[in-house]
């Protein structure tokens, strides 16, 4: 079986990192590939056969999923919420509004996704929201040498040290209301793999269990990814990793209910359609 996997080149992906360094992928023919684009650009690459699976951010992936029904969720890979830090200009001091644009990395990725959720909180009209396509984190930078009025949504982690150099300024966060990501393929792909897809998922479900107690974790993570080792042990402790194959009802209702409200899936679907044969869905 060859597994070329998706995801973002952050410090949530650097437990696959590490399986491989140890060798727990040896006997498969693996590439882990990064996009800087993130959901957007990951979700295309399935399109394309880019990539057969991919680390998306769960509301971007049940959107996709909503499009494109062939696909599922494998697993849920993290458990804990992501906080989106909500940015602007290094010097902008007006108060963000409805008619404040908003830079996303691509439409359907996780930016562009929660600035509607981000919106909704501030009680916002979902059809005045306006866009700047940026492609990524570089796109945002780049913006905010020119453009301080645009809000720009993304792991704050990631932004912190861009935050500590005064690039961009945080006025905000916005945590998802759900576990924030997960493993998504083709339903033709786990059907054709689903002995080899186990125990790849063995493999990296035993690494989450032991990611927190790696000897110095924190200074790598904080060295990897330019963080301080107070951001890093933070980001540690705030992050809950699934290590199992069980999916929650509820949890993916609330999903689908949240982007069918903000009019961003049209076809209401039942958790049963958006889970794989691999995958067990519980209360």
């Amino acid at each position: 079986m060859n597994i070329q996997l998706g995801g973002v080149p952050e410090h949530f992906n650097f437990p696959w990192h590490i399986a491989e360094e140890e060798g727990v992928f040896d006997e498969i023919d693996y590439e882990f590939i990064e996009f800087a684009g993130g959901t957007g650009a990951m979700t295309q690459a399935l399109l394309n056969n880019d990539i057969n699976l991919a680390l998306l951010l769960t509301e971007g992936a049940i959107k996709f999923i909503a499009e494109n029904q062939e696909y599922k969720i494998i697993k849920i890979y993290v458990d804990s919420p992501l906080v989106w830090g909500v940015h602007t200009g290094k010097t902008s001091k007006k108060t963000p509004s409805s008619t404040t644009p908003f830079a996303i990395s691509r439409l359907g990725s996780g930016s562009h996704l929660m600035a509607y959720v981000y919106a909704q909180g501030k009680k916002w009209a979902s059809d005045s929201l306006s866009f700047l396509t940026i492609q990524n984190l570089e796109g945002a930078r780049n913006l905010f040498k020119t453009e301080e009025e645009a809000l720009f949504l993304w792991e704050k982690f990631t932004t912190q040290p861009f935050v500590d150099n005064g690039e961009m300024q945080r006025i905000d966060t916005c945590p998802t209301p759900w576990p924030c990501f997960v493993l998504v393929a083709h339903q033709d792909f786990i059907t054709e793999n689903q002995n080899q897809l186990e125990n790849f998922l063995d493999g990296i479900n035993m690494c989450l269990d032991l990611f927190k107690s790696r000897p110095e974790i924190d200074k790598e993570i904080a060295e990897e990814y330019e963080l301080t080792i107070k951001d890093a042990q933070q980001w540690l402790q705030e992050t809950e990793w699934n290590s199992h194959m069980e999916v929650s009802e509820k949890m993916l209702n609330k999903v689908i209910h949240t982007l069918t409200e903000l009019k961003l899936i049209q076809k209401k679907m039942t958790p049963a359609e958006i889970i794989s044969s691999l995958t067990q869905l519980i209360d």
